[in-house]
């Protein structure tokens, strides 16, 4: 008889027991990490102002929801649409849907706002339509009714009314995608702007690891022929690239390319936003037939940064606070109800 063949399987199962039983300790005994939630940035001391009431001809225009003329881009066709029906379509578009919904009550009051004072100033579409809004972002915001759902019908219904007004006037409200860490004055992203927006202020803004890499980092690789082209060929070839001045957020206000200087806002909208995505840039190098630029954050960067208010939310803070922390001395103003 052997032995050995005879009583192997009490053997085989001893050892399974065993193997078991050393599993069930290590799975018990493994260092646990807790995920935390991301901390918001410190919130900068408040600006102290005097909160004045809205002026009486905005008071006396808009104190109802005011209805408006909305260009749809892909059909050419004007529509006429209540402005809290409007916003749940420029919402979805300009963030996702599935945001946390202060975030997307964030969004939900700056679109307003931004939307408001193009009214009230008539620019933007007004001038290239002859209409309040588009469904163009490079008009005004983006907008597309297919993406709306409950979470963004929540936001808008929650804030309905709400916007952001500084020394009695509606302010503008500007955002943009990722600040790359900080967001950037008026002097950085829109120098042509006029007229003073103490609202406007840099602060710090990390870009969240949730946001595609794409929206943290950018490099464009652009033809000296076509740098030489962009500011003007009478500079000459365009062999090296420098930046020659910063503004607070780091942000390049003006770089000089071979013989010439530009400012950092008008390069970036000649070579195009979606390539040279923002001015925050972090290294230039120089091949052959072109010169490479490497950067942070997509967006001019100034006003409400739309990834780190996805962080805020998720952080915990609310709507109201994330609002006030990227436009410091502004206030809430319920202008309709």
């Amino acid at each position: 008889m052997n032995w050995r063949k005879e009583h192997s399987p009490f053997y085989l199962y001893l050892v399974a027991v065993l193997i078991s039983l050393v599993a069930l300790l290590l799975f018990h005994f493994r260092p646990r990490v807790e995920r935390k939630p991301p901390t918001p940035p410190p919130v900068p001391p408040p600006v102290k102002i005097e909160r004045k009431p809205l002026a009486p001809e905005i008071l006396a225009r808009y104190g109802q929801e005011p209805v408006l003329s909305l260009y749809m881009e892909d059909s050419g066709e004007t529509r006429w649409i209540k402005m809290e029906e409007y916003l749940p379509g420029v919402v979805a578009a300009e963030v996702e849907p599935t945001w946390p919904l202060q975030a997307l009550a964030a969004q939900a009051v700056v679109s307003r706002t931004l939307t408001l004072f193009s009214m009230i100033h008539k620019v933007g579409p007004r001038q290239i339509h002859g209409t309040d809004a588009c469904t163009s972002p490079q008009h005004l915001q983006a907008y597309n009714e297919r993406k709306i759902n409950d979470s963004v019908r929540q936001a808008v219904q929650m804030t309905r009314g709400q916007v952001l007004a500084f020394d009695g006037a509606v302010i503008q409200a500007l955002y943009h995608s990722c600040s790359g860490g900080k967001t950037a004055t008026p002097e950085e992203g829109f120098p042509w702007l006029e007229g003073p927006a103490p609202y406007l202020l840099s602060v710090d803004s990390p870009c969240p690891t949730d946001a595609p890499e794409k929206e943290r980092t950018w490099k464009a690789s652009i033809p000296k022929s076509e740098l030489r082209e962009a500011v003007g060929w009478d500079a000459g070839p365009v062999q090296t690239a420098e930046i020659t001045r910063r503004g607070p957020s780091g942000r390049s206000v003006e770089l000089k390319l071979g013989t010439k200087t530009i400012g950092g806002p008008e390069l970036r909208r000649r070579l195009g936003s979606d390539r040279f995505r923002s001015t925050l840039i972090t290294g230039i190098s120089v091949t052959d037939d072109s010169i490479v630029f490497t950067g942070r954050g997509w967006g001019h960067g100034v006003g409400l940064d739309q990834w780190g208010t996805f962080a805020q939310a998720q952080g915990g803070r609310k709507h109201p606070e994330i609002l006030l922390y990227y436009f410091p001395g502004a206030y809430l103003y319920q202008l309709w109800k």
